[in-house]
């Protein structure tokens, strides 16, 4: 990982200053980036994972907990996704059946000048 980046840069920068000629720092350059190379190829697996993690972070709803907030919750079927959808610019999915509502939905709304969360929960 970074340590290993740290070791190489650390090393070759060492080497660098006992350079004879502007080739052979070229040479030791071009062999620092190319085992640099070779550590991040060895991390490919970790960093697919991790832009995995980050792209499921990214559709999961952001709620403030410093933000007024309106929780919706009760009984399946009632019209708590449809109130959402009429308070706030939210879009979520209405049918007629029970639970369409399978995770949390944040819409934002402002009332008397005050910007308001509402969250509807499955139900």
């Amino acid at each position: 990982g970074i340590n290993a980046e740290y070791g190489v840069a650390k090393d070759y920068n060492r080497l660098l200053k006992f350079g004879d000629s502007l080739y052979r720092c070229k040479q030791l350059k071009r062999a620092a980036l190319g085992r640099m190379c070779t550590i991040m190829k060895r991390q490919n697996s970790s960093l697919l994972y991790l832009e995995q993690v980050r792209q499921h972070l990214g559709r999961l709803p952001s709620i403030d907990p410093n933000t007024r907030t309106l929780l919706l919750f009760g009984f399946p079927n009632v019209g708590k996704s449809s109130f959402v959808n009429s308070i706030t610019r939210a879009n979520v999915e209405v049918q007629p059946y029970a639970f369409t509502t399978k995770s949390l939905y944040v819409g934002h709304t402002d009332y008397q000048y005050l910007r308001r969360q509402v969250i509807d929960t499955p139900g």
